[in-house]
């Protein structure tokens, strides 16, 4: 027997399915990506993220030229201003489909369209992402004092220039500066009747730590050493039916430990609301030794198109680990980040000392001991993944401590202690 059989064998539990390691380009499906959030054809609600604040340039242009978020307030540009808030000049980012505040009004119209106008001297950003199934062509309609359009971080001319979509996420900008107070800022397009689908982009910055491969500070790379890291990821199967092609040529970071399934959920309660019926968007990533999660590039961080309203939680996967979800929303930082750190404290993770495992002072981290994923550790996990692979050696769920080694380890350093903890993610 093959080892490629073996290890399919191993990770699957069955002899028939195995797993492809066909070199692949990393990507996404649009499922993936929107979720079904934003269907076509349907009423858009809330896709364009948008800022203000009072700081007059004079008019010469700096605003435009700082639109990704950096601070410039500090920097001299309007010594005569009041305080600005803490990340600069941008103030607070808002998505909403009406707004009115702070000398700002808007309304997005069912197609995306946005009508806006601000007071003198009020400076707007906004964004939001489109998805095109092909190269589409369409054809603005731009009306302001003084505005600026980009597309895919490229200066139009003329904001009425027809745009260029690329099949596939494209980034459409506008900032708006308001030299006669009064003024209305309109970017009209029709969306819908392109068959586009509009949302807006939430950035995660996530930490976690896994049990098994944790050895003074940080966690082994094993599997990666040994190259028996899949190439596409695994939670296509049971108990995720995760349907995202993920999948990468190479694994392209020595620091990564293995693959991780994030999940992003939205409720306006707190996380004992968060079941799996508020789940908005899953994304297959990878694990690094110091906790980081990342994108498939094994340098980037993790990028979701969806439109949150509420409250969001973020759930992390394990092929043999027990799940856990944040215990508190995550909030977003002042460079437009949501950050959340599982690793810090008992209390990160929803259910506390259930949930996660002390694996140093002060350092939490998921329990191992689930082979079959289901939420559990008990008999069944050593019966269906370790005791028929023992002594084989590959990706396999049994591999607790993720060595690449399915020995005597597993069992009795992680298995045995941990039989009878579970999952304390809401479903």
């Amino acid at each position: 027997m093959n080892t490629l059989m073996k290890i399919s064998q191993g990770f699957f539990g069955i002899i028939f399915l195995m797993v492809s390691q066909t070199s692949m380009n990393a990507q996404n499906t649009i499922e993936q990506q929107t979720n079904g959030q934003f269907s076509k054809g349907k009423d858009i609600e809330a896709v364009w993220n948008i800022s203000s604040f009072g700081c007059d340039f004079g008019h010469n242009n700096s605003f435009t030229l700082q639109r990704t978020g950096s601070p410039v307030c500090g920097s001299g540009n309007c010594p005569s201003q009041p305080a600005m808030p803490p990340e600069g000049c941008w103030g607070e980012l808002i998505t909403a489909i009406q707004y009115s505040g702070g000398g700002v009004s808007w309304t997005i119209s069912a197609n995306g369209s946005i009508n806006l106008s601000h007071a003198q001297d009020v400076q707007v950003y906004g964004d939001t992402w489109i998805f095109s199934d092909n190269a589409v062509t369409i054809n603005p309609s731009v009306q302001s004092d003084v505005g600026h359009v980009w597309i895919n971080n490229v200066s139009l001319s003329n904001p009425n220039n027809p745009i260029s979509l690329v099949p596939g996420w494209n980034h459409l900008e506008f900032t708006s500066y308001n030299q006669n107070q009064g003024t209305v800022f309109n970017v009209n397009y029709d969306f819908t009747s392109q068959n586009l689908i509009l949302a807006a982009k939430v950035t995660l910055d996530i930490k976690a730590f896994l049990e098994g491969p944790f050895v003074e500070g940080e966690m082994t790379t094993d599997l990666n050493l040994n190259n028996s890291l899949l190439l596409k990821q695994p939670y296509s199967v049971s108990p995720w039916f995760y349907e995202g092609q993920d999948s990468v040529s190479s694994i392209p970071n020595s620091d990564i430990v293995d693959w991780v399934l994030v999940e992003l959920r939205e409720t306006d309660g707190d996380v004992s609301t968060a079941t799996s019926s508020t789940i908005v968007s899953r994304q297959a990533a990878f694990l690094f030794r110091n906790g980081q999660i990342s994108d498939l590039d094994g340098n980037s961080l993790l990028d979701f198109y969806i439109s949150p309203i509420d409250n969001l939680f973020v759930v992390i996967y394990h092929l043999n680990h027990l799940p856990i979800i944040s215990s508190q929303a995550l909030t977003m930082n002042d460079q437009r980040v949501y950050e959340y750190n599982f690793t810090e404290s008992e209390n990160s993770a929803f259910g506390g000392n259930l949930a996660q495992k002390e694996l140093e002072p002060g350092v939490w981290g998921m329990f191992a001991g689930d082979g079959n994923a289901d939420g559990e550790v008990s008999q069944n996990d050593k019966d269906a993944t370790w005791t028929p692979f023992s002594g084989f050696m590959g990706y396999f769920r049994g591999d607790f401590n993720l060595s690449s080694n399915v020995n005597n380890v597993d069992k009795n350093d992680f298995w045995l202690p941990n039989n009878g903890q579970g999952s304390q993610v809401p479903y």
